[in-house]
């Protein structure tokens, strides 16, 4: 199908992979899912993200961050919502958590993507009562948009031992 197209929205100005570093899964997380994503995805963010230094980026939190399988095979249409729900939580660069599990996530696929590798653009500006929402927007290495996603999840506190 042929359609009108107009797009406001932008790839951001980011380093290309090559010049990123290894994403550092949250301690609270590293153990129960970060030791098995590197086994299946390759994540790398730009040297200065405030993701891996658990900063927020002004006054929200937010991860850029380049994906890939991790045997390099290209990135097809059905695995889109898969990489757009493998990154970890945003707000995980600011609040220290157990984990976050969803509770609804909407996805729209616009194109199908080129290449090996994504850029997942994900933010959060909104956690009240335990609950978050997550904005992702998915570009290719031509830096088309490919997706765009909003997912609901519940923030769940560390347990504490007395």
């Amino acid at each position: 199908m042929v359609g009108q197209n107009r797009q406001s929205a932008k790839a951001p100005e980011i380093d290309p992979p090559s010049l990123c570093e290894e994403l550092k899964w949250p301690d609270t997380i590293a153990g129960a899912v970060g030791s098995q994503m590197p086994h299946r995805f390759e994540m790398r963010v730009p040297k200065d993200s405030s993701f891996n230094k658990r900063e927020a980026s002004g006054n929200h939190a937010k991860l850029a961050v380049w994906m890939r399988f991790a045997d390099d095979r290209p990135i097809d249409a059905d695995s889109v919502p898969l990489f757009l729900d493998s990154a970890p939580p945003a707000i995980m660069a600011v609040i220290q958590a157990g984990w976050i599990p969803t509770i609804d996530l909407t996805i729209h696929l616009r194109r199908v993507p080129i290449g090996n590798w994504v850029l997942g653009i994900f933010s959060t500006n909104t956690l009240i009562n335990g609950l978050l929402e997550e904005d992702g927007t998915l570009w290719d290495e031509d830096f088309n948009l490919i997706a765009t996603s909003r997912q609901q999840a519940m923030l769940l506190s560390l347990n504490k031992r007395g």
